[in-house]
Protein backbone atom coordinates (compact mmCIF):
# COMPACT_ATOMS: atom_id res chain seq x y z
CA UNK A 1 0.00 0.00 0.00
CA UNK A 2 1.33 3.31 -0.89
CA UNK A 3 1.94 5.31 2.99
CA UNK A 4 0.08 8.53 2.07
CA UNK A 5 2.53 11.80 3.23
CA UNK A 6 1.07 13.47 5.83
CA UNK A 7 0.86 17.35 4.65
CA UNK A 8 1.65 20.29 7.86
CA UNK A 9 -0.30 22.48 8.84
CA UNK A 10 0.42 26.24 7.84
CA UNK A 11 1.85 26.99 10.74
CA UNK A 12 4.07 23.94 10.98
CA UNK A 13 5.60 24.39 7.32
CA UNK A 14 6.30 28.45 8.02
CA UNK A 15 8.02 27.04 11.27
CA UNK A 16 10.20 24.20 9.42
CA UNK A 17 10.85 27.40 6.69
CA UNK A 18 11.91 29.30 9.35
CA UNK A 19 14.39 26.68 11.86
CA UNK A 20 14.87 23.78 10.00
CA UNK A 21 15.31 24.33 6.16
CA UNK A 22 18.47 24.35 4.47
CA UNK A 23 18.21 24.40 0.61
CA UNK A 24 21.46 22.52 -0.01
CA UNK A 25 20.80 19.23 1.71
CA UNK A 26 17.00 19.02 0.89
CA UNK A 27 16.10 16.06 -0.31
CA UNK A 28 12.98 14.15 -1.15
CA UNK A 29 12.92 12.29 2.33
CA UNK A 30 11.96 15.57 4.05
CA UNK A 31 9.02 17.34 4.30
CA UNK A 32 10.14 20.24 2.56
CA UNK A 33 11.75 18.44 -0.06
CA UNK A 34 8.21 16.15 0.02
CA UNK A 35 6.13 19.66 -0.38
CA UNK A 36 8.44 21.40 -3.51
CA UNK A 37 8.61 18.12 -5.58
CA UNK A 38 4.18 17.62 -5.10
CA UNK A 39 4.99 21.23 -7.06
CA UNK A 40 3.96 21.10 -10.65
CA UNK A 41 5.82 23.55 -11.41
CA UNK A 42 9.48 24.32 -11.63
CA UNK A 43 10.96 25.63 -8.36
CA UNK A 44 14.87 27.39 -7.78
CA UNK A 45 16.16 28.39 -4.24
CA UNK A 46 18.44 30.97 -5.41
CA UNK A 47 21.15 32.90 -2.98
CA UNK A 48 19.99 36.44 -3.00
CA UNK A 49 23.88 37.68 -2.83
CA UNK A 50 25.45 35.26 -5.24
CA UNK A 51 22.37 34.36 -7.07
CA UNK A 52 23.49 30.89 -6.98
CA UNK A 53 21.28 28.06 -7.17
CA UNK A 54 21.28 25.94 -3.87
CA UNK A 55 18.28 23.72 -4.64
CA UNK A 56 16.32 22.49 -7.75
CA UNK A 57 12.78 20.48 -7.86
CA UNK A 58 12.66 18.01 -10.49
CA UNK A 59 10.03 19.82 -12.36
CA UNK A 60 12.41 22.49 -12.62
CA UNK A 61 15.55 19.79 -14.17
CA UNK A 62 12.57 18.51 -16.49
CA UNK A 63 12.41 22.09 -17.92
CA UNK A 64 15.89 23.15 -18.02
CA UNK A 65 17.15 19.57 -19.27
CA UNK A 66 20.14 19.13 -16.90
CA UNK A 67 20.12 17.11 -13.57
CA UNK A 68 20.12 18.97 -10.21
CA UNK A 69 23.90 18.65 -9.79
CA UNK A 70 24.85 20.39 -12.66
CA UNK A 71 21.99 22.68 -11.93
CA UNK A 72 23.36 23.27 -8.35
CA UNK A 73 26.07 25.97 -7.97
CA UNK A 74 25.09 27.56 -11.62
CA UNK A 75 24.17 31.28 -10.94
CA UNK A 76 20.05 31.49 -11.76
CA UNK A 77 20.95 33.88 -15.07
CA UNK A 78 22.74 31.02 -16.57
CA UNK A 79 18.51 29.58 -17.37
CA UNK A 80 16.14 32.60 -16.47
CA UNK A 81 15.46 35.72 -17.49
CA UNK A 82 19.53 36.24 -19.30
CA UNK A 83 18.98 39.32 -20.03
CA UNK A 84 18.48 40.88 -16.55
CA UNK A 85 21.74 39.73 -15.41
CA UNK A 86 22.56 42.98 -13.25
CA UNK A 87 18.88 44.02 -13.10
CA UNK A 88 17.41 41.26 -10.64
CA UNK A 89 13.79 42.71 -9.57
CA UNK A 90 14.36 41.75 -6.39
CA UNK A 91 18.20 42.53 -5.29
CA UNK A 92 18.73 44.60 -7.99
CA UNK A 93 15.97 47.35 -8.04
CA UNK A 94 14.10 46.97 -4.73
CA UNK A 95 10.49 44.85 -5.71
CA UNK A 96 8.99 42.96 -2.87
CA UNK A 97 7.58 40.84 -5.57
CA UNK A 98 8.59 39.76 -9.28
CA UNK A 99 5.89 38.01 -11.24
CA UNK A 100 5.46 38.41 -15.37
CA UNK A 101 6.59 36.17 -18.04
CA UNK A 102 10.03 35.80 -19.06
CA UNK A 103 12.38 33.74 -21.17
CA UNK A 104 14.26 30.39 -19.81
CA UNK A 105 17.26 28.97 -21.40
CA UNK A 106 17.12 25.37 -21.43
CA UNK A 107 20.22 22.60 -21.70
CA UNK A 108 20.23 23.37 -25.60
CA UNK A 109 19.63 26.80 -25.98
CA UNK A 110 16.07 26.89 -26.63
CA UNK A 111 14.23 29.55 -25.62
CA UNK A 112 11.12 28.71 -23.72
CA UNK A 113 8.58 31.07 -22.70
CA UNK A 114 7.68 30.66 -18.56
CA UNK A 115 5.70 32.61 -16.21
CA UNK A 116 8.24 33.40 -13.10
CA UNK A 117 7.16 34.56 -9.49
CA UNK A 118 10.09 35.41 -6.92
CA UNK A 119 9.79 36.15 -3.52
CA UNK A 120 12.54 36.49 -1.38
CA UNK A 121 12.68 34.89 2.44
CA UNK A 122 14.59 34.09 5.27
CA UNK A 123 15.91 30.64 5.70
CA UNK A 124 18.58 30.45 8.82
CA UNK A 125 19.43 33.52 8.48
CA UNK A 126 20.84 33.55 5.17
CA UNK A 127 18.43 35.71 2.33
CA UNK A 128 17.04 33.33 -0.68
CA UNK A 129 14.98 33.92 -3.72
CA UNK A 130 12.27 31.25 -4.06
CA UNK A 131 11.91 31.19 -7.90
CA UNK A 132 8.78 29.37 -9.40
CA UNK A 133 7.94 29.03 -13.26
CA UNK A 134 5.64 27.70 -15.57
CA UNK A 135 6.47 26.62 -19.23
CA UNK A 136 3.91 28.54 -21.14
CA UNK A 137 4.97 26.86 -24.41
CA UNK A 138 1.73 25.21 -25.44
CA UNK A 139 -0.01 27.95 -24.09
CA UNK A 140 2.01 30.40 -26.16
CA UNK A 141 1.28 28.51 -29.61
CA UNK A 142 -2.51 28.29 -28.87
CA UNK A 143 -2.10 32.04 -28.18
CA UNK A 144 -0.45 32.41 -31.80
CA UNK A 145 -2.94 30.09 -33.31
CA UNK A 146 -6.02 32.12 -32.26
CA UNK A 147 -4.57 35.00 -34.52
CA UNK A 148 -4.61 33.55 -37.79
CA UNK A 149 -8.16 33.11 -39.81
CA UNK A 150 -8.06 28.80 -39.89
CA UNK A 151 -8.66 29.02 -44.07
CA UNK A 152 -6.16 31.53 -44.96
CA UNK A 153 -3.59 31.58 -42.21
CA UNK A 154 -3.72 35.51 -42.56
CA UNK A 155 -4.68 37.37 -39.19
CA UNK A 156 -8.02 37.41 -38.40
CA UNK A 157 -10.43 39.93 -37.33
CA UNK A 158 -9.84 39.42 -33.75
CA UNK A 159 -6.45 39.90 -33.82
CA UNK A 160 -6.63 43.03 -36.61
CA UNK A 161 -9.10 44.88 -34.00
CA UNK A 162 -6.08 44.26 -31.52
CA UNK A 163 -3.65 45.66 -34.00
CA UNK A 164 -6.23 48.64 -34.66
CA UNK A 165 -6.05 49.76 -30.94
CA UNK A 166 -2.26 49.29 -31.00
CA UNK A 167 -2.10 51.91 -34.17
CA UNK A 168 -4.23 54.25 -32.38
CA UNK A 169 -2.25 54.75 -29.62
CA UNK A 170 0.90 56.20 -31.77
CA UNK A 171 0.93 59.12 -34.57
CA UNK A 172 2.97 57.06 -37.28
CA UNK A 173 2.33 56.83 -40.91
CA UNK A 174 0.14 53.95 -41.55
CA UNK A 175 -1.26 52.91 -45.18
CA UNK A 176 -4.52 51.15 -45.20
CA UNK A 177 -5.87 49.09 -48.19
CA UNK A 178 -9.25 47.28 -48.26
CA UNK A 179 -9.78 44.37 -50.52
CA UNK A 180 -12.79 42.65 -51.22
CA UNK A 181 -13.74 39.79 -53.79
CA UNK A 182 -16.06 39.76 -56.65
CA UNK A 183 -18.98 37.73 -56.76
CA UNK A 184 -18.29 35.14 -54.17
CA UNK A 185 -21.73 34.82 -53.06
CA UNK A 186 -22.31 33.78 -56.70
CA UNK A 187 -19.55 31.09 -56.82
CA UNK A 188 -20.71 29.59 -53.42
CA UNK A 189 -24.29 29.63 -54.78
CA UNK A 190 -23.20 27.70 -58.17
CA UNK A 191 -20.10 25.92 -57.10
CA UNK A 192 -20.66 25.29 -53.53
CA UNK A 193 -18.52 26.90 -51.08
CA UNK A 194 -15.53 24.88 -51.24
CA UNK A 195 -14.83 26.15 -54.89
CA UNK A 196 -15.33 29.33 -53.02
CA UNK A 197 -13.02 28.36 -50.44
CA UNK A 198 -10.09 28.19 -52.97
CA UNK A 199 -10.98 31.59 -54.53
CA UNK A 200 -10.41 32.94 -51.12
CA UNK A 201 -7.30 31.22 -50.34
CA UNK A 202 -6.41 32.33 -53.85
CA UNK A 203 -7.19 36.04 -52.91
CA UNK A 204 -5.25 35.90 -49.75
CA UNK A 205 -2.10 34.12 -51.44
CA UNK A 206 -1.91 37.05 -53.82
CA UNK A 207 -2.48 39.51 -51.60
CA UNK A 208 0.44 38.41 -49.20
CA UNK A 209 2.51 38.00 -51.93
CA UNK A 210 1.84 41.62 -52.62
CA UNK A 211 2.83 42.78 -49.34
CA UNK A 212 6.33 43.49 -47.54
CA UNK A 213 7.83 41.47 -44.82
CA UNK A 214 6.53 44.75 -42.20
CA UNK A 215 3.13 44.69 -43.37
CA UNK A 216 -0.28 43.25 -41.56
CA UNK A 217 -2.40 41.17 -43.78
CA UNK A 218 -5.72 39.83 -42.19
CA UNK A 219 -8.65 38.30 -43.38
CA UNK A 220 -11.51 40.31 -41.44
CA UNK A 221 -14.90 39.00 -43.32
CA UNK A 222 -16.10 36.00 -45.42
CA UNK A 223 -15.12 37.91 -48.55
CA UNK A 224 -13.04 40.71 -47.00
CA UNK A 225 -9.25 41.76 -46.11
CA UNK A 226 -7.51 44.44 -45.13
CA UNK A 227 -3.58 45.37 -44.63
CA UNK A 228 -1.79 47.58 -43.14
CA UNK A 229 1.55 49.51 -44.14
CA UNK A 230 3.47 50.77 -41.44
CA UNK A 231 5.53 53.76 -42.44
CA UNK A 232 3.38 53.97 -45.18
CA UNK A 233 2.56 56.54 -48.32
CA UNK A 234 1.02 57.17 -51.17
CA UNK A 235 3.64 55.83 -52.99
CA UNK A 236 3.69 52.77 -51.39
CA UNK A 237 -0.24 52.23 -51.15
CA UNK A 238 -0.14 52.18 -55.64
CA UNK A 239 2.63 50.23 -55.63
CA UNK A 240 1.07 47.54 -53.53
CA UNK A 241 -2.31 47.78 -55.25
CA UNK A 242 -0.59 47.99 -58.77
CA UNK A 243 1.26 44.71 -57.24
CA UNK A 244 -1.80 42.76 -56.39
CA UNK A 245 -3.81 43.55 -59.86
CA UNK A 246 -0.85 42.35 -62.00
CA UNK A 247 -0.62 39.10 -59.28
CA UNK A 248 -4.47 38.73 -60.45
CA UNK A 249 -3.86 39.29 -63.69
CA UNK A 250 -1.36 36.85 -64.25
CA UNK A 251 -3.66 34.37 -62.40
CA UNK A 252 -6.74 34.85 -64.68
CA UNK A 253 -4.26 34.43 -67.34
CA UNK A 254 -3.81 31.03 -66.18
CA UNK A 255 -7.15 30.09 -65.02
CA UNK A 256 -9.50 31.25 -67.82
CA UNK A 257 -12.24 29.02 -66.45
CA UNK A 258 -11.80 30.14 -62.93
CA UNK A 259 -11.15 33.82 -62.78
CA UNK A 260 -10.85 35.99 -59.58
CA UNK A 261 -11.82 39.62 -59.18
CA UNK A 262 -10.61 42.10 -56.60
CA UNK A 263 -12.30 45.35 -55.13
CA UNK A 264 -9.92 47.70 -53.62
CA UNK A 265 -9.70 51.01 -51.86
CA UNK A 266 -7.05 52.66 -49.79
CA UNK A 267 -6.61 55.82 -46.95
CA UNK A 268 -3.42 57.18 -46.03
CA UNK A 269 -2.72 57.78 -41.97
CA UNK A 270 -0.16 60.93 -42.19
CA UNK A 271 -0.76 62.15 -38.98
CA UNK A 272 -2.12 61.88 -35.27
CA UNK A 273 -5.79 61.37 -37.64
CA UNK A 274 -7.98 58.17 -36.03
CA UNK A 275 -7.40 54.90 -37.35
CA UNK A 276 -10.57 53.48 -37.63
CA UNK A 277 -11.71 56.75 -39.32
CA UNK A 278 -8.85 56.15 -42.09
CA UNK A 279 -10.36 52.32 -42.10
CA UNK A 280 -13.27 53.25 -43.11
CA UNK A 281 -12.56 55.67 -45.79
CA UNK A 282 -10.59 52.96 -47.54
CA UNK A 283 -13.38 50.63 -47.08
CA UNK A 284 -15.75 53.35 -48.41
CA UNK A 285 -13.81 53.53 -51.96
CA UNK A 286 -13.46 50.04 -51.94
CA UNK A 287 -16.89 49.56 -52.30
CA UNK A 288 -17.20 52.13 -54.84
CA UNK A 289 -14.87 50.45 -57.07
CA UNK A 290 -17.42 47.32 -55.89
CA UNK A 291 -20.21 49.55 -57.29
CA UNK A 292 -18.48 51.03 -60.54
CA UNK A 293 -17.65 47.73 -61.77
CA UNK A 294 -20.38 45.12 -59.97
CA UNK A 295 -22.31 44.49 -63.29
CA UNK A 296 -19.02 43.97 -65.45
CA UNK A 297 -17.60 41.46 -62.67
CA UNK A 298 -20.34 39.35 -63.02
CA UNK A 299 -20.26 39.49 -66.89
CA UNK A 300 -16.93 38.37 -66.42
CA UNK A 301 -18.12 35.53 -63.84
CA UNK A 302 -20.59 34.66 -66.13
CA UNK A 303 -18.29 34.74 -69.43
CA UNK A 304 -16.52 32.55 -67.18
CA UNK A 305 -18.66 29.89 -66.58
CA UNK A 306 -19.89 29.73 -70.03
CA UNK A 307 -15.74 29.24 -71.07
CA UNK A 308 -16.21 26.43 -68.14
CA UNK A 309 -19.44 24.72 -69.91
CA UNK A 310 -17.48 25.10 -73.70
CA UNK A 311 -14.75 22.97 -71.76
CA UNK A 312 -17.53 20.28 -71.83
CA UNK A 313 -17.29 17.64 -74.24
CA UNK A 314 -20.94 17.80 -75.22
CA UNK A 315 -20.58 21.56 -75.31
CA UNK A 316 -17.97 21.77 -77.99
CA UNK A 317 -20.24 19.41 -80.29
CA UNK A 318 -22.49 22.86 -80.71
CA UNK A 319 -24.86 21.76 -78.55
CA UNK A 320 -26.62 24.88 -77.37
CA UNK A 321 -26.12 26.68 -80.89
CA UNK A 322 -28.11 23.83 -82.47
CA UNK A 323 -30.45 23.91 -79.33
CA UNK A 324 -31.04 27.73 -80.24
CA UNK A 325 -31.66 27.25 -83.48
CA UNK A 326 -33.96 24.41 -83.22
CA UNK A 327 -35.86 26.50 -80.77
CA UNK A 328 -36.07 29.94 -82.36
CA UNK A 329 -37.77 27.88 -85.83
CA UNK A 330 -40.14 26.24 -83.51
CA UNK A 331 -40.86 29.50 -81.73
CA UNK A 332 -41.33 31.09 -85.16
CA UNK A 333 -43.73 28.91 -86.64
CA UNK A 334 -46.41 29.11 -83.45
CA UNK A 335 -45.97 32.37 -83.67
CA UNK A 336 -44.29 33.84 -80.53
CA UNK A 337 -43.22 37.73 -80.11
CA UNK A 338 -39.48 38.99 -81.19
CA UNK A 339 -38.47 39.25 -77.53
CA UNK A 340 -39.93 35.92 -76.65
CA UNK A 341 -37.93 34.36 -79.87
CA UNK A 342 -34.52 36.36 -78.41
CA UNK A 343 -35.29 34.81 -74.71
CA UNK A 344 -35.49 31.38 -76.87
CA UNK A 345 -32.29 32.36 -78.51
CA UNK A 346 -30.54 32.82 -74.98
CA UNK A 347 -32.51 29.99 -73.37
CA UNK A 348 -30.86 27.86 -76.08
CA UNK A 349 -26.90 28.70 -74.95
CA UNK A 350 -27.51 29.09 -71.17
CA UNK A 351 -30.14 26.20 -70.53
CA UNK A 352 -27.24 24.15 -69.32
CA UNK A 353 -25.13 26.61 -67.73
CA UNK A 354 -25.93 25.19 -64.14
CA UNK A 355 -24.08 21.80 -64.94
CA UNK A 356 -20.92 23.96 -64.55
CA UNK A 357 -21.09 22.94 -60.66
CA UNK A 358 -22.15 19.32 -61.33
CA UNK A 359 -18.96 17.21 -60.83
CA UNK A 360 -17.33 15.08 -64.20
CA UNK A 361 -17.38 11.90 -62.71
CA UNK A 362 -21.32 12.22 -62.28
CA UNK A 363 -22.10 14.20 -65.85
CA UNK A 364 -19.72 12.08 -67.71
CA UNK A 365 -20.82 8.99 -66.11
CA UNK A 366 -20.94 5.79 -68.59
CA UNK A 367 -23.16 3.71 -66.90
CA UNK A 368 -26.69 4.25 -65.48
CA UNK A 369 -26.55 7.32 -62.14
CA UNK A 370 -27.35 6.19 -58.79
CA UNK A 371 -30.22 7.63 -57.13
CA UNK A 372 -28.07 9.89 -55.47
CA UNK A 373 -26.33 10.75 -58.05
CA UNK A 374 -29.58 11.61 -60.26
CA UNK A 375 -30.20 14.01 -57.50
CA UNK A 376 -26.95 15.91 -57.86
CA UNK A 377 -27.90 15.98 -61.67
CA UNK A 378 -30.86 17.18 -61.13
CA UNK A 379 -29.54 20.11 -59.31
CA UNK A 380 -28.19 21.71 -62.35
CA UNK A 381 -31.62 23.40 -63.14
CA UNK A 382 -31.40 25.19 -59.52
CA UNK A 383 -27.63 25.78 -60.17
CA UNK A 384 -28.72 27.19 -63.29
CA UNK A 385 -31.47 29.56 -61.27
CA UNK A 386 -29.34 31.06 -59.13
CA UNK A 387 -26.28 31.82 -61.81
CA UNK A 388 -29.04 33.60 -63.97
CA UNK A 389 -30.49 35.42 -61.32
CA UNK A 390 -26.84 36.94 -60.54
CA UNK A 391 -25.98 38.08 -63.68
CA UNK A 392 -28.66 41.01 -65.14
CA UNK A 393 -27.53 39.92 -68.97
CA UNK A 394 -29.33 36.76 -68.30
CA UNK A 395 -31.63 37.69 -65.43
CA UNK A 396 -34.92 37.46 -67.01
CA UNK A 397 -34.53 34.16 -68.43
CA UNK A 398 -33.69 32.59 -65.38
CA UNK A 399 -37.36 31.02 -64.53
CA UNK A 400 -37.07 29.26 -68.02
CA UNK A 401 -33.92 27.81 -67.04
CA UNK A 402 -35.55 26.41 -63.43
CA UNK A 403 -38.21 25.11 -65.63
CA UNK A 404 -36.91 23.63 -68.74
CA UNK A 405 -37.01 20.18 -67.01
CA UNK A 406 -40.53 19.84 -66.09
CA UNK A 407 -42.41 17.30 -67.91
CA UNK A 408 -46.20 18.14 -69.44
CA UNK A 409 -47.70 15.83 -67.01
CA UNK A 410 -46.22 16.74 -63.93
CA UNK A 411 -43.31 13.99 -63.61
CA UNK A 412 -40.32 16.31 -64.10
CA UNK A 413 -37.82 18.53 -61.98
CA UNK A 414 -37.17 20.28 -59.61
CA UNK A 415 -40.87 21.65 -59.26
CA UNK A 416 -43.37 18.83 -60.38
CA UNK A 417 -45.22 21.53 -62.08
CA UNK A 418 -47.08 20.66 -65.16
CA UNK A 419 -48.91 21.60 -68.92
CA UNK A 420 -49.08 25.37 -69.04
CA UNK A 421 -47.87 26.20 -65.23
CA UNK A 422 -44.68 25.12 -67.32
CA UNK A 423 -43.65 28.75 -69.60
CA UNK A 424 -43.60 27.96 -72.88
CA UNK A 425 -40.04 29.22 -73.51
CA UNK A 426 -39.13 26.00 -71.64
CA UNK A 427 -41.42 23.49 -73.11
CA UNK A 428 -39.72 24.54 -76.76
CA UNK A 429 -36.43 24.33 -75.35
CA UNK A 430 -37.16 21.11 -73.76
CA UNK A 431 -38.23 19.83 -77.02
CA UNK A 432 -34.89 20.59 -78.76
CA UNK A 433 -32.67 19.58 -75.84
CA UNK A 434 -34.01 16.36 -76.27
CA UNK A 435 -33.70 15.99 -79.90
CA UNK A 436 -30.22 17.05 -79.86
CA UNK A 437 -29.86 15.05 -76.97
CA UNK A 438 -30.97 11.72 -79.32
CA UNK A 439 -29.16 12.81 -81.94
CA UNK A 440 -25.81 13.41 -80.91
CA UNK A 441 -22.97 11.00 -79.07
CA UNK A 442 -23.28 10.56 -75.97
CA UNK A 443 -20.84 9.38 -73.01
CA UNK A 444 -23.09 6.64 -72.33
CA UNK A 445 -24.50 6.13 -76.03
CA UNK A 446 -23.89 6.77 -79.61
CA UNK A 447 -26.62 9.13 -81.79
CA UNK A 448 -29.49 7.54 -82.58
CA UNK A 449 -31.09 8.97 -86.23
CA UNK A 450 -33.00 11.90 -86.40
CA UNK A 451 -36.55 9.63 -87.22
CA UNK A 452 -35.66 7.62 -84.14
CA UNK A 453 -35.67 10.37 -82.52
CA UNK A 454 -38.90 12.12 -83.70
CA UNK A 455 -40.12 8.29 -83.02
CA UNK A 456 -38.85 9.14 -79.45
CA UNK A 457 -40.66 12.18 -79.30
CA UNK A 458 -43.86 11.44 -80.31
CA UNK A 459 -43.67 8.56 -77.62
CA UNK A 460 -43.16 11.50 -75.06
CA UNK A 461 -45.34 13.52 -76.04
CA UNK A 462 -48.59 14.10 -73.84
CA UNK A 463 -46.07 12.82 -71.08
CA UNK A 464 -42.82 14.47 -70.96
CA UNK A 465 -43.37 17.22 -73.74
CA UNK A 466 -46.07 19.56 -74.77
CA UNK A 467 -48.21 17.53 -77.42
CA UNK A 468 -49.40 20.63 -79.53
CA UNK A 469 -45.46 21.93 -79.68
CA UNK A 470 -44.34 18.18 -79.91
CA UNK A 471 -46.46 17.45 -83.35
CA UNK A 472 -45.38 20.81 -84.47
CA UNK A 473 -41.85 20.27 -84.10
CA UNK A 474 -41.79 16.93 -85.57
CA UNK A 475 -43.39 18.38 -88.92
CA UNK A 476 -41.33 20.76 -88.99
CA UNK A 477 -38.18 18.76 -88.82
CA UNK A 478 -39.62 16.43 -91.50
CA UNK A 479 -40.28 18.71 -93.70
CA UNK A 480 -36.89 20.82 -93.62
CA UNK A 481 -34.54 18.41 -91.99
CA UNK A 482 -32.23 21.53 -91.00
CA UNK A 483 -29.91 21.34 -88.07
CA UNK A 484 -29.39 17.47 -88.11
CA UNK A 485 -26.02 16.91 -87.33
CA UNK A 486 -26.29 12.66 -87.85
CA UNK A 487 -27.90 10.39 -90.80
CA UNK A 488 -32.08 10.27 -91.09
Amino acid sequence: MTKLMQLPTEQEFQFSLKTDFNPATVNSGCLEGNLLEAIGFGILVVNSQTHCISYANDAATKIIGHGREQIIGKICHDYVCPAERGKCPITDLGQNVDNAERILIDSSGKRIPVIKTVVPILLNGVEYLIESFIDITERRKFEELLKYDCLTQLYNRTYFEQEIIHLSMSIQPVGVIVCDIDGLKFINDTFGHIKGDELINQAAAIIKMSCREIDFAARIGGDEFVILLPDGSQALMEETCANIHKSLAEYNLKNPCNNLSLSVGYSLRTGDQNINEIFQEADNKMYRQKLHHGQSARSAILGTLLKALQARDYITEGHTERVGKLGVDLATIVGLSECQISDIWLLGKFHDIGKVGIPDHILFKEGPLTESERTVMQSHCEIGYRIARSANDISHIADFILKHHEWWNGKGYPLGIKREAIPIESRIVAIADAYDAITSNRVYRNALSSKEALDILKAFSGKQFDPWLTAIFIDMVNSKKLYCNCQV
